[in-house]
Order: C-alpha cells, then structure tokens, then sequence
C-alpha cells in the first residue's frame, strides 16, 4: 500500500475528483483519498505505475503538493 499526505486540497469535490483520476491509472488499484485526514493510499502494481498515479493526481488538481 502507498500512502501519501496530500497538501492544499481545498474541496471535497476536488478530492473526489482527484481519486477518480487515481483509479483510471493502469496498475493501480484499491485508491482511496480521505479529504479529511488529507492522505491518498493505493495499491500500485509496479513503481512506475505508483509514479503514474502521483502525476495524474496532480495534474487533476495543481494546487495540491
């Protein structure tokens, strides 16, 4: 399991919408992104795919670190 803080989320929308590009990443499985405790975990198949992940939550949603 991966496990990364999420910094500068703003909204649960925008959370939501982040997890939903997380789960579209091939490799990637189990994602789960609590906008309260600002931490996104998932299963990633292979490091380049956990590196996937990363960027597509990023480029959902710029402002998050």
């Amino acid at each position: 399991m991966e496990k990364f803080i999420v910094k500068n989320l703003d909204c649960p929308h925008c959370a939501k919408e982040v997890e939903e590009a997380v789960e579209k990443v091939p490799g990637i499985t189990n994602v789960r992104l609590n906008f309260i405790t600002n931490t996104l975990e998932f299963e990633a198949e292979n490091p380049e795919a956990a590196k996937n992940a990363v960027k597509a939550a990023v480029d959902t949603e710029p402002d998050i670190t």
